[in-house]
């Protein structure tokens, strides 16, 4: 049949709401780097990446960098997840 195709759906995640540049800044910030080492990888201001960061942890409704590690790792399960069931 011409024009049809199969969808593979996968668990949300927190990690969805972002905007790509906010995940780019989340999950380098995450990684240990400062405002202004993220800010050079990414090309902008490290007002820029607080901006990003600000607005991250807002729609994530989080308080701290400490809770960075979990929410990346909710995105990793649930690709792994997916993963897995594609196997199935």
């Amino acid at each position: 049949m011409v024009g049809l195709f199969q969808l593979e759906a996968r668990q949300r995640s927190p990690l969805d709401r972002l905007s790509p540049r906010e995940l780019s800044a989340i999950r380098l910030y995450g990684d240990g780097l400062s405002h202004k080492e993220v800010a050079q990888r990414m090309t902008i201001s490290p007002a820029t990446v607080r901006h990003y960061l600000r607005c991250a942890y807002k729609k994530l409704g989080m308080h701290d960098k400490s809770q960075i590690p979990w929410l990346l790792g909710v995105r990793d399960n649930a690709s792994n997840a997916t993963t897995a069931d594609a196997g199935n």
